[in-house]
């Protein structure tokens, strides 16, 4: 595997046709920068003393700002669709559709894992595994369950794909639906094993959003549907959390704010999904004006050439920023107070996001990887493509929460019931990642137009 030679953003921005649905790009560098903003922010509250300013309401409805992976799932439905229309015409198979997509993921995610791990397992070694790295190698995975979602909506992407082809938009009522009936059982029995299916199907539902938009008629239904959309799932939303208080408020789980709707993904998540996707539709067209702007698209086209390098490493450059101050002996004031508001907080961001830019400057090579999409020929490729997400997503499930620290002592988590260790999560990972390898064409095939 070598990375990819590719032209700058200005050419690429100047190369942009007016056929481009740039809303789409700009969509997923909010929200991936959004959640960054979000994690900086919390740490530094967090860790001085604001854990009771997060107990309170008001920072759990802030909440509901910061909670905008919806909107990634969103346009991962839009460019899912946009990419198995292509297959389509192109002869492609469902295992050219996973690697295409799946392998343009995982690089950076891999590299960032695997660098961990090694440190981790030298730093055990020498006895020097404990204290501040320890908290590192624990923390920066936790993101990773997103990664292992949006991997098993990839894989359902296809017959999803289909199923929206024959029943349009009522594919989307009937998984709102099952999100519903699911929760309530959950909620009803007391099994809360049975939120591993309603954290699939939310962010399926979400994905689905995406195919209405990939074919035109979310924007088609007019600003009155989409104006209905919005306060009418916000309104749900309120009424699930602050008025009949059926589940959580907060939308994000973090230290000290109790449960989260997050946790498993549920009903009011959902909403909380749907109204944000009606006010981004409402928002559509006059960000797509200022999107027109040569610099400001730039930008984003900057933006999305990084993602998941950004994504994979914000949480490190907060523990380097964290370490700087603790060598510089800096002190923070109280969280809350107006110190902490007008200098505290805008220095700390400063810091994580020059942190962030040096580590994007070392590992930005490694987001593009030229893969081939075409797979090999016959049954055993398509399999190895499927069992290779698979794998992939089962290992991201499992990472994010055990963390990477005690390898070498096969230190042991409970994984949704399943005892499960790192080095068993990262063998998931890896085996996956070798089966989309292995699935590909020695040489790209020529798919018939």
């Amino acid at each position: 595997m070598t990375t990819t030679t590719v032209p700058s953003a200005a050419a690429l921005a100047a190369a942009t046709g007016n056929d481009r649905d740039r809303y789409v790009d700009f969509l997923r560098v909010f929200s991936i920068g959004a959640v960054v903003i979000g994690h900086w922010f919390m740490a530094l509250l967090l860790a001085h003393n604001g854990v009771a300013i997060a107990k309170t309401l008001p920072a759990q409805l802030v909440t509901w700002l910061w909670q905008v992976m919806p909107l990634f799932f969103f346009v991962g439905g839009f460019s899912h669709a946009v990419t198995l229309r292509s297959m389509r015409r192109r002869g492609g198979t469902t295992a050219d559709f996973l690697r295409s997509r799946v392998l343009r993921l995982l690089p950076p995610v891999v590299l960032m894992v695997g660098c961990y791990a090694v440190l981790s397992i030298v730093l055990e070694i020498v006895g020097w595994a404990d204290g501040p790295y320890a908290l590192a190698a624990e923390t920066v995975t936790g993101p990773l369950w997103f990664i292992g979602v949006y991997l098993a909506v990839s894989l359902l992407a296809p017959v999803m794909d289909r199923l929206h082809r024959r029943f349009g938009a009522r594919v989307v009522v009937f998984l709102a639906v099952a999100v519903a009936a699911v929760d309530i059982l959950r909620i009803s029995s007391g099994v809360n094993e049975m939120g591993l299916l309603t954290e699939l199907l939310v962010w399926l539902t979400i994905h689905q959003l995406g195919f209405c938009y990939a074919d035109g008629s979310l924007v088609a239904a007019g600003k009155r549907f989409l104006a209905s959309m919005t306060f009418g799932a916000l309104a749900v939303t309120v009424i699930l959390t602050l008025v009949t208080h059926a589940y959580p408020v907060t939308m994000v789980s973090f230290g000290g704010s109790g449960a989260a709707n997050t946790n498993p993904a549920d009903l009011a998540l959902l909403s909380h999904g749907c109204w944000l996707v009606g006010l981004a539709m409402l928002l559509r067209p006059a960000v797509n004006r200022v999107l027109r702007n040569r610099r400001i698209w730039t930008g984003v086209i900057i933006g999305n050439g990084v993602i998941m390098t950004v994504f994979c490493w914000h949480l490190t450059a907060t523990f380097l920023a964290e370490g700087a101050r603790l060598l510089t002996d800096i002190v923070v004031p109280a969280a809350g107070g107006l110190a902490w508001w007008t200098l505290a907080l805008p220095v700390w961001l400063v810091a994580c996001g020059l942190a962030l830019v040096g580590l994007v400057a070392i590992f930005r090579r490694f987001e593009r990887i030229a893969i081939a999409p075409a797979s090999r020929p016959g049954t055993a490729a398509q399999l190895a493509a499927i069992g290779g997400t698979a794998l992939s997503a089962a290992g991201m499930f499992a990472v994010a929460p055990i963390g990477l620290t005690g390898l070498l002592a096969l230190r042991t988590e409970a994984v949704d019931g399943v005892p499960m260790t790192g080095f068993g999560a990262l063998a998931l990972i890896f085996a996956g990642v070798t089966l989309l390898v292995l699935s590909g064409a020695r040489r790209e095939k020529q798919l018939s137009a």
